[in-house]
């Protein structure tokens, strides 16, 4: 899952999953989590704007 949404968003899947990790797993820390964080969540709601999704 890493590997697809790093090329989608262009960023390293190490970094993408060291941010999925927390999302799926409650033992796994939850600073990297970026549903915490709402600059994030901004981020994330344009870029899926900008392909044709709406929320």
């Amino acid at each position: 899952m890493a590997t697809v949404l790093s090329a989608i968003i262009g960023a390293k899947a190490t970094t993408v999953q060291s941010m999925i990790n927390p999302m799926l797993n409650d033992d796994v820390s939850g600073k990297n989590n970026p549903m915490n964080s709402l600059k994030a969540v901004n981020v994330v709601d344009i870029k899926l704007a900008k392909i044709g999704f709406k929320g």
